[in-house]
């Protein structure tokens, strides 16, 4: 069903979040993260304007339904391990604007780590 969209429309843009440690090379030793990267792959195949998140601890957004016990009991923690781990935190909120940043205005990159979750979730 989304071949015929990609080729119908190919300017067509496609997020896909998957997560950190996500291997695209298909030479990793854990087999989930060489078919999420296998699954990468095959979109930024597909899809020209595709982009893959790798968010790794997402900060749920308050009033949000369907949050995890252990998100809510590690809530707290979150300030602390942003701080001291930038690169490894962002919130779920970053990951949404980040998408809709990158389909309205774009971005070089089709794999975005947590870095570029957050630089562009500010664009």
């Amino acid at each position: 069903m989304g071949q015929p969209s990609a080729k119908s429309n190919p300017e067509i843009a496609f997020c896909y979040v998957t997560a950190a440690g996500t291997n695209s090379s298909k030479q990793g030793r854990i087999t989930l993260a060489r078919v999420k990267g296998a699954t990468e792959n095959a979109l930024m195949r597909l899809f020209k304007r595709s982009h893959m998140y790798r968010p790794s601890f997402m900060l749920a957004s308050r009033g949000q339904k369907n949050v995890k016990y252990y998100y809510k009991c590690n809530a707290w923690l979150y300030p602390i391990r942003q701080t001291l781990c930038p690169t490894d935190f962002c919130t779920l909120q970053e990951v949404g604007l980040a998408m809709i940043n990158a389909v309205s205005v774009g971005y070089p990159k089709q794999i975005l780590d947590v870095n570029d979750i957050v630089k562009l979730a500010k664009a």
